[in-house]
């Protein structure tokens, strides 16, 4: 061979493999909540012109870019405020035109907010073959007037996972209408209203998967208050709740069903005007799904006994289960390992020894009740020394708790210097990640801190679960500890010791008083800073001595009055 081939042929594999070379995914970290365009499309980073990361700057890049991005969502509220249509959301709603996938710090931290004026996100709008998800974070108050998708119109493939969908309106899918494949995870419609079909969603065409969500309180002024199924679509609903949506003029206010339809262990109950209208075929199941009436044609008729939606732990609201309901351990098949709350299935509900599935979104556990206890080992120590904490969590409720954690807020300036039990140290907070926790079960961390040159720290731990926990009021301890507090510098020096009963008596003053709000704790830090030095020329002057305790007496008069010192 040769060489003219071969540099033929080496330039021919360059340049294929140039081509043919993965395109690395962008990440873009969102700092700013500001509503603000990227400043420079062509430069790869998400910038504005204030220098920040917003949401529509990288969502900007992303279209901009190929490969698959991700966007990172810290806590906060997203308002959307620039008026306008552009299909490269430099206006109005957020157009995505490529594979990106979006992650929020958690859907009671994260807020994606379209202020009633426009569409929140229009997936797919130029490239309908992109894959996008949405993971941790509210979607709400999208308007979508005379159109499709309040809050998302999708012609891609979506997942959503742990998302809440809130008070979008549109034509036809309130909070969200898609025409492409969709997969929904934990998560939830509520709120949602379509001036026609579909108000919590529409779906007009693909395969959409829904497992451990909720459909619920969403309303359309025709048919389908909760889903819309259109012909030749294709919905699986497992483990799913459908429940109090409206159909306000004709049917469904659950489901409204021209497509194919699959519930497994779900439950359609307390809709308006019925659960269920069944204008296609059947609706197929598994053989444990509940109908609260007759319309869905399901397995079991049966009132489930459904709690109002709220917080029952977990990400986004469920309806529980009240004990004895007939949804409790009634599932015919494996669930998956978690519910809508990520509380673990399945779990024992009718105490038959068997730990079996639920029917719908929500897994009914006996209540577990929380208690954390903060101790330290000294009441006072030193500046520059350690203080220890001795922490204990314990589940004194009936029920196991899932998915523990502990997190202890440091006093702020304090050094952290060790925690046992795996607990890992951050931005000033101790995470301890405990897991499941049986009922009437303990353990037990310590946590060693380095004091600071201050007068008083004040250490706060908090325990939760996946599960609600009721009885909140023990799910916090506060541990407060002083610094230097051995004496009262200047009453030790005019007295000559620090246990005669006046110094004791101005001590119980600084302790039961002084220190049990901000304006006193202040004034002993004061205190301890100006008064060694005093203490010191009043120690060796008799004169000092005199006119200090002649100073001091109407103060000691007034903290026996104060105090226990009587």
């Amino acid at each position: 061979m040769n060489n003219q081939i071969r540099h033929f042929l080496f330039l021919v594999i360059f340049i294929t493999g140039f081509i043919l070379a993965p395109v690395n995914a962008a990440t873009f970290t969102v700092n700013s909540t500001a509503d603000t365009v990227d400043s420079d499309l062509l430069d790869n980073l998400c910038i504005d012109a204030a220098g920040n990361c917003t949401l529509r700057a990288a969502i900007q890049q992303s279209n901009a870019l190929a490969g698959a991005d991700i966007v990172i969502l810290p806590a906060g509220t997203f308002n959307l405020a620039i008026p306008g249509i552009d299909e490269s959301a430099a206006k109005g709603d957020l157009d995505i035109n490529g594979s990106l996938t979006i992650t929020g710090a958690g859907a009671k931290l994260s807020f994606i907010d379209g202020q009633g004026l426009y569409r929140v996100f229009d997936i797919g709008p130029i490239t309908a073959g992109i894959t996008v998800s949405f993971t941790n974070m509210v979607i709400r108050n999208g308007v979508a007037t005379g159109s499709n998708g309040g809050l998302i119109r999708n012609v891609a493939t979506l997942s959503l996972t742990e998302v809440s969908l809130e008070n979008g309106q549109a034509d036809f899918g309130g909070g969200l209408y898609t025409a492409g494949d969709l997969t929904v995870n934990r998560s939830l419609f509520t709120g949602n209203n379509a001036s026609t079909d579909g108000g919590g969603f529409f779906q007009g065409g693909g395969i959409t998967s829904i497992t451990n969500s909720t459909i619920s309180g969403n309303t359309a002024a025709v048919n389908g208050g909760g889903l819309y199924l259109s012909a030749g679509a294709t919905t699986t609903l497992d483990f799913a709740t459908i429940a109090f949506n409206t159909a306000v003029a004709l049917g469904g206010g659950g489901l409204y069903v021209a497509g194919s339809l699959t519930l497994n262990s779900s439950i359609v109950s307390n809709n308006t005007s019925e659960n269920c209208a069944v204008v296609g075929a059947p609706i197929a199941t598994d053989g444990s799904s509940l109908d609260s009436g007759t319309s869905c044609g399901l397995d079991i008729v049966d009132t489930p006994f459904l709690g109002t939606l709220q917080d029952n732990g977990g990400e986004t609201a469920t309806h529980g289960l009240a004990a004895g309901s007939p949804a409790i351990d009634a599932a015919n098949v494996t669930c998956p390992g978690v519910d809508q709350r990520n509380v673990v299935r399945p779990v024992d509900g009718d105490n038959s020894a068997t730990a079996e599935c639920d029917i719908g979104a929500y897994e009914w556990t006996p209540a577990i009740d929380l208690q954390v206890s903060n101790n330290h080992d000294k009441d006072c120590v030193k500046r520059g020394r350690n203080v220890t904490y001795y922490i204990g969590v314990s589940n004194i409720g009936t029920g196991d708790a899932s998915s523990v954690v502990l997190t202890d807020t440091l006093p702020v300036n304090t050094t952290f210097i060790s925690a046992t039990g795996g607990c890992t140290f951050l931005a000033g907070v101790v995470t301890c990640n405990i897991g499941p926790l049986a009922a009437g079960v303990s353990q037990n961390f310590t946590i060693v801190v380095n004091a600071p040159v201050v007068d008083y720290l004040q250490n706060t731990v908090t325990v939760t679960a996946a599960e609600q926990d009721n009885n909140q009021g023990n799910n916090s301890a506060v541990e407060s500890t002083r610094i230097n507090c051995s004496a009262c510098f200047i009453a030790t020096a005019a007295y000559g010791s620090a246990w005669t009963k006046e110094v004791m008596s101005l001590r119980l003053f600084r302790d039961q008083f002084l220190m049990k709000n901000e304006t006193g704790r202040k004034l002993v830090l004061f205190y301890y800073r100006v008064s060694p030095a005093l203490a010191d020329k009043i120690r060796y002057s008799e004169p000092y001595r005199l006119l200090t305790r002649i100073s001091l007496a109407p103060i000691i008069a007034i903290s026996k009055l104060l105090t226990d010192d009587q």
